[in-house]
Parts: structure tokens; sequence; C-alpha cells
């Protein structure tokens, strides 16, 4: 099966000739096309590339989406998408194991559930109208009132 050579789209010179090897240059993801994708460079060129190994497609996805800058190389044989430029903090585990987020205001939101869970507990909230809390002891502190609306009550 031959290899499609990558060429400009603008200009109709074989671009990927026109990259160094080993050095990344800026682009823009402007179209998905089933497992590549055509960006835009910096430079002017238009190329359908790849990711490179190791690189999320989600990533590249939400490039195009987003309009981020990703970097994209040339080994001289075919040219792919390194990465994307990270202009915003990730949280990321630290060094105690945990898991931290901090904002005004945290939206989880999902088409059919959300569980958070430990070994011993878990909240279960479901597209159904259903939420569920399961643990071996279950403590609920209020300091001014606790009000429970529902149409049955059932206490064992």
């Amino acid at each position: 099966m031959n290899k499609p050579v990558l060429r400009s789209i603008r200009g109709g010179r074989n671009a990927l000739d026109q990259l160094s090897p080993g050095v990344l240059y800026g682009a823009r993801v402007e179209l998905a096309v089933d497992d590549r994708f055509q960006v835009s460079l910096l430079t002017g060129q238009t190329l359908l590339v790849k990711p490179a190994q190791g690189v999320d497609k989600r990533l590249v996805l939400a490039a195009l989406t987003s309009g981020t800058l990703v970097f994209v190389s040339s080994n001289g044989k075919s040219a792919e998408i390194q990465g994307a430029l990270q202009t915003q903090l990730t949280p990321t585990i630290n060094e105690e194991n945990e898991f931290e987020v901090s904002a005004k205001r945290i939206r989880f939101t999902a088409e059919e559930e959300v569980q958070l869970s430990t070994r011993k507990a878990s909240i279960a909230l479901t597209d159904k109208g259903r939420a569920e809390l399961t643990a071996e002891r279950l403590t609920i502190n209020a300091q001014a009132r606790m009000r429970v609306l529902s149409a049955i009550v059932e206490l064992p």
C-alpha cells in the first residue's frame, strides 16, 4: 500500500520537503479526517498528519475545537503532531498521592451516571433521577435544621 504524499494544499508544492527534521513547528488543527488531521502550520503550509505515538487523539480533537496551538515535527519521511501548547495548569496527583481541585464552583456532568467511591463508601447519581449513598456508617451534621421531603420514608 502506497503512503500518501503530504502535499501543501496551498501552493501545490511538497510541504514535507520544506520541513527541517527534528524542528517543532507551531500549527492549528483545521480538520479531522479519519485517523489523521489537517493542520495549518504557522509558516503557511497545510499538511495531513497523524498524532505521534503517545499523543492522545482526544487532545488533538480538543485542540481542533478550542483552536489551541499544536506542535508538528518531521523526520524527513512523515510529519506528526507531537503535542499541544498548554496554557493553563492541569490538576495532577501530588507527592502524597492526593488529587485536589480548588475553585469557586465545581460542576460534574455526565450523560448517564456520576460516581464517587472509596473502598467502603460511595455515592451515585443516575440519569433516572436516582441518588444512592452507600456506607458502613453515615453521619449528617446540620448546624441549623434538616428537612426530609419525601412521599414515603422507610426506616427499618
